[in-house]
């Protein structure tokens, strides 16, 4: 967003030849810009990084998460595709007790539709001195997400694991298969669970 009046110029273009725009980012914007942008953008994947203002303080050098929330529920609103991603990192932000807040905001706020990324952390830069995230909190914290009720939840940074893959939140058919960049549709057409015919959400062509 350091760069909105060429991210707005792209899109212009992009628009006038029928190709989608999506950012990627970490939606601290002001609700003024969030509202320009989400008119001009297609998609959204959006990096919460944690679900408290001290976390934001101590980690991101940031007053509040406030900010990050309300582009989130603006792009929502402007009917941007919206995806939420989360970087847990052991000892910062990978209590559950915050996870469930976290869900808990998406369900009421957003929509149970929004997927989340659960995304394994690697010491690198200025976090070098941290461990990599377990893979028993990452399903810990997708465990959460779906008790919470969130339909389509995906664990990151981890190759081969089920957390890549998409599932029916009805039937629980294997939908969407991913290795790595790779994704390969088995059991959804049109838009549909070809199993039990239920709606999937998402851009599908």
């Amino acid at each position: 967003m350091i760069a909105f009046e060429y991210v707005r110029d792209i899109a212009e273009i992009a628009h006038r030849h029928n190709i989608k725009m999506a950012v990627v980012d970490n939606g601290y914007i002001t609700k003024k810009l969030a509202r320009k942008l989400g008119t001009l953008i297609d998609a959204a994947n959006i990096d919460v990084k944690g679900f408290s203002s001290d976390f934001y303080k101590e980690v991101c050098s940031s007053p509040s998460w406030k900010p990050v929330l309300n582009t989130c529920e603006i792009f929502h609103e402007l009917g941007v595709h919206l995806e939420i991603t989360n970087l847990i990192i052991p000892t910062k932000n990978d209590s559950m007790d915050m996870i469930t807040d976290m869900c808990e905001w998406i369900a009421k706020n957003l929509s149970t539709d929004v997927p989340l990324h659960f995304s394994r952390f690697h010491p690198d830069y200025k976090l070098r001195n941290l461990p990599v995230t377990p893979l028993e909190t990452l399903e810990a914290a997708y465990d959460v997400a779906k008790e919470v009720g969130l339909k389509y939840i995906y664990i990151g940074n981890v190759r081969s694991h089920k957390g890549n893959d998409t599932y029916c939140h009805q039937c629980n058919t294997l939908l969407i298969q991913r290795t790595g960049f790779f994704p390969s549709i088995r059991k959804l057409s049109n838009g549909k669970c070809e199993n039990c015919h239920t709606p999937i959400s998402g851009v599908f062509n």
